[in-house]
C-alpha cells in the first residue's frame, strides 16, 4: 500500500480512504438486488478507478523478469543450451562463481582437451571412461562444479555423481567456453593461458574468446 500511495503522490491514508469509498460503493450497489443494471453500472465504475493501479501492479510483476540476465553472453548460444540440455540437474552460470574458494571444479572433458587448458586447480575425471574412483576421499557433501566444453556432457557427468551420492552438484552452464568468453582465468601444466581446446570447427562458433586449439 505504501508503494501504491507514493506512485499516485498521495498520502497512504489518502490512498486507503480512495479504495473504502469504492469498496463501500460497490457494496451499497450490490445490496440493491432488485436493480441488475444498477449492479453491473457500479461494478464497471470500480474497475475503471482500479485499471490504473491494475496497470502499475502488472508492469512492477513483470520488471524483474525484463531485465533478468542470461547465464551466458550470447542469447543465441542460450537458446542453444536451452534445448540441448536436459536441465535436470542444478545449473551454475559463470557470472554466479565470484569466488572459488570451496568449490571443487571437475573436468568432464577428454584428457587431450584438459591438456590444452582448464579451469584452474579443476580435476580431471573424463567422459568416455569417466570413473568415480577418481574422486577417492572426496567428501559427498562438497560442494562441485562439474564442466565441459559447453554443458552437455558434464551434465550427464554431474547425473552420475548425484546417483552415487554426492549431494551438492551442478553443472556450469555454457562449459569452459563460457568461462573464457567471459575472461576467466585458465591454466595447463605450464601456467596461465589463453588457449582454449574448441572440440571440433563446427561446435568452435561458441567460443568467442581466446585462442582455439583443435
Amino acid at each position: 500500500m505504501r508503494l501504491v500511495g507514493w506512485i499516485g503522490g498521495t498520502s497512504r491514508h489518502a490512498t486507503i480512504a480512495y479504495y473504502r469509498r469504492i469498496n463501500e460503493g460497490v457494496g451499497k450497489v450490490i445490496g440493491r438486488e432488485s436493480n441488475p443494471e444498477l449492479l453491473i453500472h457500479g461494478i464497471n465504475i470500480a474497475l475503471r478507478r482500479l485499471r490504473p493501479w491494475l496497470l502499475v501492479m502488472a508492469f512492477l510483476a513483470w520488471l524483474p523478469g525484463a531485465f533478468a540476465q542470461s547465464r551466458v553472453l550470447d542469447p543465441e548460444f542460450d537458446r542453444l543450451l536451452d534445448g540441448l540440455l536436459s536441465h535436470r540437474v542444478p545449473e551454475r552460470g559463470v557470472g554466479e562463481i565470484r569466488d572459488k574458494k570451496g568449490l571443487l571444479f571437475l573436468d568432464a572433458r577428454e584428457a587431450r582437451e584438459y591438456e590444452v587448458s582448464h579451469i584452474p586447480d579443476a580435476l580431471w575425471v573424463g567422459y568416455d571412461h569417466f570413473d568415480l574412483g577418481r574422486l577417492q576421499g572426496v567428501d559427498k557433501d562438497q560442494p562441485i562444479v562439474v564442466y565441459c566444453s559447453v554443458g552437455y556432457r558434464s551434465e550427464r557427468v554431474a547425473e552420475k555423481l548425484i546417483g552415487a551420492g554426492f549431494t551438492q552438484v551442478s553443472n556450469l552452464y555454457g562449459g569452459i567456453f563460457e568461462w573464457a568468453n567471459q575472461g576467466r582465468a585458465l591454466n595447463n601444466e605450464e601456467g596461465p593461458t589463453r588457449a582454449v581446446h574448441a572440440y571440433n570447427r563446427s561446435w568452435s562458433k561458441w567460443l568467442k574468446k581466446g585462442v582455439k586449439v583443435y
